[in-house]
């Protein structure tokens, strides 16, 4: 996940009494509109809505489960649902 490397820049300098918030942009698609170049989003392009509700849903597993086994990690806020 590149947000765990972006995230790292940071969470790596915390002090022990800190911590962060994940914020997952999840976003919906539709079946027109320019090809989107993120792996993720090429997945749910052209599809119905139910098909990118769970990828979304498969995102937003992931995030959780890392905030789940890192403790310098407060929550998760999604947002644009």
């Amino acid at each position: 996940m590149a947000a765990k490397q972006f995230y790292e820049r940071f969470i790596s300098k915390l002090k022990p009494h800190q911590s962060v918030w994940l914020v997952p942009g999840l976003f919906g698609f539709n079946a027109t509109g320019p090809n989107p170049t993120d792996s993720h989003l090429r997945k749910c392009w052209g599809t119905v809505m139910a098909e990118a509700d769970e990828v979304l849903v498969e995102k937003m597993s992931a995030y959780w489960a890392w905030a789940d086994a890192d403790p310098r990690i407060t929550g998760v806020i999604p947002w644009h649902w």
